[in-house]
């Protein structure tokens, strides 16, 4: 029982020197200035990341880059509207001006022209590259190579590499089966070591006149044409530009 009674006092001396504690506080004013600097604290910064993961349960962000790159592109077809219409003087083709918001394409090329210059022969494709990277980081390339075998057919021929560090290509050699006249369904096999990065590609079209459209295309955008017709051509390196196409009669 004395043990208890000891205990019992204990507990009430420590009450009462922490309700005293608490009034000295109070009175001098500390509690009230823990919980005003509590309240003047700078709210908790949300970072980009997670600005991203909330958005992103909504749909994808849009952002200024987007929306600039939406304008670069209605510039850029504005210029390609204008540069076909330099073509069709350049090789006196009559033709109806396309739109300033058709597409960058070759696709648009054939539609203005097709009517005026007849069917389509022939098209096909003369190279296609693609830049891998895998996740370690290196880069791989994948080179289709499209000739014409002595009889006139086309031969589809596979190159493959490996890029060293300061962009040096060494050539992997491939079995036959893969490297000449290859599958779609090996190719697409062999993509997927990687992930593409870049792409472009180099075609043409002929018309039943001799007229003939080369073309390439990087990342899946019309970049260059050359259009023949008869001893004459219209040449253009970058579409992006006026200034870098060339008429030679």
């Amino acid at each position: 029982m004395a043990i208890g009674k000891q205990n019992r006092a204990l507990l009430v001396f420590v009450i009462l020197v922490l309700a005293g504690l608490g009034y000295i506080l109070i009175r001098e004013g500390k509690i009230s200035d823990l919980y005003s600097d509590k309240l003047d604290q700078p709210p908790k910064t949300t970072t980009a990341n997670e600005i991203s993961e909330e958005q992103s349960a909504l749909g994808d962000v849009v952002n200024e880059s987007e929306r600039s790159s939406a304008s670069a592109t209605s510039e850029k077809q504005k210029t390609f509207a204008i540069i076909l219409g330099d073509l069709s003087e350049c090789l006196d083709i009559k033709s109806a001006r396309p739109s300033d918001s058709s597409p960058i394409s070759v696709d648009t090329i054939l539609s203005i022209y097709q009517s005026e210059l007849g069917a389509i022969s022939g098209q096909s494709d003369r190279w296609m590259n693609w830049h891998l990277r895998n996740r370690d980081g290196k880069e791989k390339r994948l080179r289709l190579e499209v000739k014409d075998d002595d009889d006139g057919r086309p031969l589809r021929e596979l190159h493959y590499y490996t890029v060293a560090r300061g962009g040096e290509l060494t050539a992997v050699e491939l079995p036959d089966q893969r490297r000449e006249n290859p599958s779609d369904v090996t190719i697409a096999t062999m993509l997927r070591e990687g992930e593409v990065f870049y792409k472009d590609r180099a075609a043409f079209v002929t018309f039943s006149g001799g007229e003939r459209v080369e073309y390439v295309e990087k990342n899946g955008e019309l970049s260059e044409i050359e259009f023949i017709k008869g001893e004459s051509f219209f040449r253009c390196g970058d579409l992006s530009t006026r200034e870098n196409c060339q008429c030679t009669r």
